[in-house]
Parts: structure tokens; C-alpha cells; sequence
């Protein structure tokens, strides 16, 4: 049998390995239609510490779809703060 990495309680342990978090900003929800803005990745070992500064990039986009960003991020805003004043 494999000796596994993560001690008895389920928990993550620094023999764990690293772990790639990956973060991406998009323009909405829909991969087939939007367009990713930024990316960040960062990794860390299974205590979770960071191991480096991690990496962030910034995608240059036309106008025509940051104005496309702008209003999905306003009709979200609007949206949430709508239904907590008014349920």
C-alpha cells in the first residue's frame, strides 16, 4: 500500500506537496462567449505557505468588451444590492 501524504486527520501536511492555486478574471460566467482578463497563480506547499511571489498577468482586451465587463459587473451589483433591500 502507498504511504499517503496526509496524516490521519484529512488534513493537508507539508509532505503534502505543492498545491497551484490559479485565479482568472473574466468579462462573465460563460466560457464560450467571455474572455479572461487577468490571471494570478500562486503555489503553496500543504501547510499552504506560499512558496514564491507567484505570478499575475494582466490580458489586454478591446474596448468593446471591457465596456461588456463593466456592465455584467454593474448588473451584478445592482442585482445583489437590489434583493438585499428588497428580498
Amino acid at each position: 500500500m502507498a504511504k499517503s501524504n496526509i496524516h490521519h486527520g484529512g488534513q493537508l501536511n507539508f509532505q503534502a506537496g505543492p498545491l497551484v492555486w490559479i485565479d482568472c478574471e473574466m468579462t462573465g460566467l460563460n466560457p464560450k462567449h467571455d474572455k479572461i482578463l487577468e490571471i494570478a497563480v500562486i503555489i503553496t506547499n500543504g501547510n499552504l505557505d506560499p512558496v514564491d511571489d507567484g505570478i499575475e498577468y494582466v490580458i489586454k482586451r478591446d474596448k468593446l468588451i471591457l465596456d461588456k465587463y463593466a456592465l455584467f459587473h454593474f448588473q451584478c451589483s445592482f442585482t445583489s444590492t437590489h434583493i438585499a433591500k428588497h428580498g
